[in-house]
């Protein structure tokens, strides 16, 4: 009886051991309810399509999106093209064209209300790691939460698998450099 108890008490440790090995973790990554917290660096929601992740950043004067490959690693926006078409509740739509903004570019813009040094090291932040965007300027200052949606369609990805994508945020409130969605416990279901 000794050696049996003895065996089957080691069932529970070898459970536990497989479920949390490094390989487990790793396959969850790539299905339905995975963190995008890579992704998130810049305090706004996370779009995927096939072979990118896309995060949109809605500010009270623009709307923002920078790149990101599968795995959640910027990539740099220069050679990309695209719109923006905001469609709101009462039924009217406004396309606006996509723009460049080099990282260097991107900080000279600094949203009023913005915590004032942490603002600066995220922007000089970005300006290292070379987190150059996309930028649609509009006025979004009389938006409510929920009224509007925001389907992007771009070109010139850099993924050869993936050279084009279309995807859709609902406006859920302005984004910001001060919001953690980390904290938030926030997960995406795709």
């Amino acid at each position: 009886m000794y050696k049996i108890t003895r065996k089957i008490a080691w069932i529970p440790l070898f459970a536990m051991l497989a479920f949390f090995h490094p390989i487990h973790l790793s396959a969850q990554e790539g299905k339905a309810g995975h963190s995008h917290h890579k992704a998130e660096m810049h305090g706004g929601s996370v779009a995927m399509s096939k072979m990118h992740h896309f995060e949109v950043v809605f500010k009270k004067d623009q709307v923002q999106v920078y790149l990101y490959d599968l795995h959640q690693n910027a990539i740099p926006a220069k050679g990309v093209s695209g719109k923006v078409t905001l469609k709101f509740r009462k039924g009217e739509a406004k396309t606006l064209p996509l723009e460049f903004v080099a990282a260097a570019k991107g900080m000279e813009h600094h949203e009023a209300g913005e915590m004032h040094e942490h603002g600066h090291e995220k922007e000089e932040a970005d300006h290292e790691m070379g987190m150059s965007f996309l930028r649609a300027k509009v006025d979004l200052s009389k938006v409510k939460p929920g009224q509007m949606k925001a389907v992007f369609s771009l070109s010139g990805l850099p993924n050869a698998k993936e050279r084009a994508a279309t995807f859709t945020e609902t406006f859920r409130g302005f984004s910001g450099m001060n919001k953690s969605h980390h904290d938030e416990g926030k997960e995406h279901h795709h």
